[in-house]
């Protein structure tokens, strides 16, 4: 155990005394030159149990547990904007695809940014609250996207920056939607969704929470009845509203009614909460996550 132990503090030392991003700069670049025609790049701090740095975890480690609690955490690797985007060929980007998954990212620190006119599919899933202007960036870049997921870590304050975002992009070709942790003010989601009513086809939101001061969820469905004809799929997933003066969680009952609801309209459906004695039973029906979004093992 001494020598696993030991191991471990000197893993933990190489992640403190290592450039990351240098690491990652180095592997896209590499990736790049190898292969010209790359179209999909994941980007990643998260490994599942089947990749390679986790094989080699357990070959370190094997299946011994360790105190991790003794030692703080990581932080996530930082990355400009820069360290991903311009690495091109003849001066353009052709990757259609682009999956950024727990990676701090920081501004431009080029004047005239690329233009991202080849990338169709963006998920930026991130569990930090602190990407939104480089988000922007690359949306104002990328005229053609189909498809945009985003997740960030849920704050009151993400409001302000969010409705920055939704008041002004227009994505002309947005098919797939998808939301998590976030927080909105119901009018701009309303004008976002509207905006791109010709085009959008599914839409999934997950532990989304709508300004009360706007009218909530019910507010959100009431504005968008019969408003978004193209759509084909919905999936909402472990929303939040508010019971009486309390924050309280949605039945999947409700989620369901929303959803066809805003499929094929009917009535507006009635709000439906998980009671307080329920909602630390994570393994009641109404507590199992509806929406899986995973990613591949990447860079």
């Amino acid at each position: 155990m001494k020598k696993l132990w030991q191991s471990h503090k000197d893993l933990q030392s190489y992640q403190e005394n290592t450039e990351v991003r240098a690491l990652i700069y180095d592997k896209l670049r590499l990736a790049f030159n190898r292969c010209p025609k790359l179209r999909n790049i994941v980007v990643t701090s998260l490994h599942g149990p089947n990749s390679a740095g986790s094989k080699k975890k357990h070959i370190i480690f094997g299946d011994h547990i360790l105190d991790l609690y003794r030692y703080p955490e990581q932080p996530q690797p930082q990355l400009h904007l820069d360290d991903i985007l311009p690495i091109a060929h003849a001066g353009s980007w052709p990757v259609e695809t682009l999956t950024i998954c727990n990676i701090e990212l920081r501004k431009w620190t080029r004047q005239n940014p690329l233009t991202l006119s080849d990338l169709h599919h963006l998920r930026m899933l991130n569990d930090i609250d602190c990407f939104h202007i480089e988000l922007f960036d690359i949306l104002k870049a990328a005229p053609n996207l189909e498809t945009l997921w985003a997740r960030t870590n849920e704050s009151r304050d993400d409001i302000l920056v969010w409705d920055e975002i939704l008041r002004n992009i227009h994505l002309a070709h947005l098919e797939e939607l998808f939301f998590e942790f976030i927080y909105f003010d119901k009018d701009d989601l309303v004008g976002f969704l509207l905006r791109h009513a010709g085009s959008l086809r599914s839409l999934a939101m997950r532990e989304v929470f709508i300004s009360l001061l706007s009218g909530g969820w019910p507010g959100l469905l009431r504005s968008l009845g019969h408003q978004l004809p193209n759509l084909n799929k919905v999936q909402l997933d472990l929303l939040v509203g508010t019971q009486g003066n309390v924050i309280a969680r949605y039945k999947n009952a409700y989620m369901i009614d929303a959803e066809s609801f805003l499929l094929r309209g009917g009535l507006l459906p009635i709000e439906q909460f998980i009671r307080k004695s329920d909602e630390t039973d994570y393994y009641g029906p109404d507590m199992a996550a509806r929406i899986q979004m995973d990613i591949r093992p990447g860079l």
